[in-house]
């Protein structure tokens, strides 16, 4: 039997396993579970579940034991087709620790534009393939701020929010006495 999964994280599929006898299904890659993983008696349903793919098609073998015969599942996962970020949101301080970095996992060509004028990012030209996106923001004086950056990456956008703390002289710091 054969079984196809998509690059999602948690891909999966049900599978029924007709069987007179005690059996176990086992998986030959960590990155595919089978569950229930016990020991099972009779005709049941397993679960096959994918981590996420982040690169090439690959495959796995679930092999069902029982004591009178073995059975193989062949399962394929797609390759990654998308877009993918180390982190979505970014706090940065408003006098020091202006720099962050996001890995940037993309199976094509993608291009990021910070949004705000106090904050830049590069690479600032396209980037193909996989790479790190550099954000920079500019010393804040004033109340804390958000901004997004968007990422187009073959036609759809993704976006990454960047928040930065208020500064020294932002008049939430000010105090009044009556």
């Amino acid at each position: 039997q054969n079984v196809f999964l998509s690059d999602d994280y948690n891909s999966s599929a049900d599978v029924s396993v007709i069987c007179n006898n005690y059996w176990t299904a086992v998986s030959d890659q960590s990155w595919l579970k089978v569950t229930p993983s016990n020991t099972l008696f009779g005709n049941l349903v397993i679960k096959i579940t994918a981590d996420q793919n982040i690169g090439e098609e690959r495959n796995a073998n679930v092999i069902v034991m029982s004591p009178e015969k073995i059975d193989t599942i062949v399962v394929t996962q797609e390759k990654f087709s998308g877009i993918l970020f180390s982190d979505t949101i970014v706090n940065i301080g408003a006098n020091d620790n202006l720099n962050a970095s996001i890995e940037v996992i993309s199976s094509g060509v993608w291009i990021a534009s910070p949004g705000e004028s106090w904050l830049s990012v590069t690479p600032a030209t396209p980037v193909n393939g996989n790479g790190t996106l550099n954000i920079q923001a500019q010393t804040n004086t004033g109340s804390e701020r958000s901004a997004t950056i968007t990422v187009i990456s073959d036609g759809l956008l993704s976006y990454i929010t960047v928040n930065q703390e208020a500064g020294t002289n932002s008049f939430s710091d000010l105090q009044f006495d009556n």
